[in-house]
């Protein structure tokens, strides 16, 4: 899979977990330097479903929900992300609840994260004609 910001592409992590413990598994994945922001749920008063976590990331990243997509793995991801008008992709994997994750309706499915990504690039290619930046 490709460093999406090595293509152009700003990134940044919305999680329901606190920093003090998803910080460590970032740095321990070796993918601290992709992220150029991360909201922890300390960093608003409001989580998933709520659209708040997700529009302070794309404020932060100066970008608008019409050019940002939010990749996710589970229910609450999808409903957040089509909360903030931003288009989703659900990816099948950890997630206990593969059900739930299968109805939600999300705008794209994928069975990897790298697969996830791979279509969102040649979605942006379609798009545009050439990768998409922010």
């Amino acid at each position: 899979m490709p460093s999406i910001r090595t293509i152009g592409f700003a990134a940044g992590i919305v999680t329901s977990g606190s920093r003090s413990r998803v910080e460590p598994e970032v740095a321990a994945l070796g993918l601290a330097g992709m992220f150029e922001t991360r909201v922890f749920c300390e960093d608003c008063e409001r989580r998933k479903l709520d659209p708040e976590p997700l529009r302070l990331a794309l404020g932060r990243l100066g970008v608008s929900p019409a050019e940002a997509a939010y990749v996710g793995d589970s229910p609450e991801d999808v409903e957040m992300a089509r909360a903030a008008a931003v288009f989703s992709v659900a990816i099948a994997g950890g997630f206990p609840n593969r059900e739930a994750l299968a109805r939600a309706a999300q705008d794209l499915s994928a069975g990897s994260l790298a697969e996830g990504v791979e279509s969102l690039l040649r979605r942006a290619r379609g798009l545009s004609g050439r990768p998409s930046s922010r």
